[in-house]
């Protein structure tokens, strides 16, 4: 804009100039001859003149202004270029800005929904509470009571073999009926524990936005597990006799996300052989497309 009202200036100038110069031409001319006794008839010769003198002057200003006009043209041709330039750069700076508050708005409604999702994870958490244990207590302490009632149970009422050999094949059977003696009564506190998690872990694996990076939710949610809370995923999933189509793909979830990883071994009640059937448990989900086979 500065430089269009700069250039009209110029212009100005330029064609004042132009005027200007057969004027003081004329006064030149003129001023000689100025009205007096002796010099009429010269002034009326000079004053019959004037018609080819002026035509002289409007054939060498014309040109000149048309070559004016010209350049005038020219450099309102560039102006209004430049402007164009300058108007695309700034609606190049709009659109970026736009996508950079789109960006902004994405990430914020998806942390709005995974923090209030935590926050019930928490609160259900604060909320628990094993009322089959003579232990009365509430929130994450439970998960090391249920940890530690079944490993009891393991122990004293299904780990007595008489000699027998330990395989994959019978401790799969004992831990399948340690889950029953320990999970299905407990199904009102874990179940729900349970879903809520899945949920979590749902939500971040399906977000498909490349704004959002899902390792730091991840990061967020291993803080919040205890080693307890862990060890009775792992065992809820060996131990369980049949394992439903939304507890495969939390299964699936809990070991792509590296949940399971965080694994305590200590807290494995026979680290070779149940680590074993957990290994053969992901092999049976893949080779059969998700489906597990029946464990009796």
């Amino acid at each position: 804009m500065e430089k269009t009202e700069d250039f009209l200036k110029v212009l100005k100038k330029y064609v004042c100039f132009i005027w200007l110069t057969p004027l003081v031409g004329i006064v030149l001319i003129w001023w000689p001859w100025w009205p007096n006794e002796k010099n009429d008839k010269v002034i009326t010769n000079f004053i019959g003149n004037l018609g080819p003198f002026g035509d002289f002057i409007a054939g060498t200003t014309v040109p000149l202004l048309t070559f004016v006009s010209f350049l005038a043209i020219l450099k309102t041709l560039s102006l209004q270029k430049e402007q164009m330039l300058n108007q695309q750069e700034e609606l190049n700076a709009s659109i970026k800005e736009m996508r950079e508050q789109g960006k902004t708005l994405e990430i914020q409604r998806f942390e709005s929904t995974f923090f209030n999702m935590l926050n019930l994870h928490n609160e259900i958490v604060r909320m628990m509470q094993d009322s089959h244990t003579s232990k009365n207590q509430y929130g994450q302490q439970n998960f090391r009571i249920i940890y530690e009632f079944l490993v009891d149970v393991h122990k004293t009422k299904h780990d007595n073999l008489s000699g027998e050999e330990k395989t994959t094949d019978n401790e799969r059977e004992r831990i399948s009926a340690t889950y029953k003696d320990v999970f299905p009564d407990r199904s009102v506190e874990l179940g729900q524990y349970f879903r809520n998690l899945h949920s979590i872990m749902r939500y971040i694996d399906e977000t498909t936005s490349e704004n959002i990076n899902k390792d730091i939710y991840v990061e967020i949610i291993k803080a919040h597990l205890s080693s307890y809370e862990i060890a009775l995923l792992f065992y809820n999933f060996i131990g369980k006799p049949i394992l439903e189509e939304r507890e495969i793909e939390f299964l699936k979830l809990l070991d792509n996300l590296g949940i399971i990883e965080l694994m305590d071994y200590s807290l494995v009640i026979d680290k070779d052989l149940h680590i074993k059937i957990y290994e053969e448990l992901k092999d049976s989900i893949c080779r059969k497309g998700g489906q597990l086979p029946v464990r009796a």
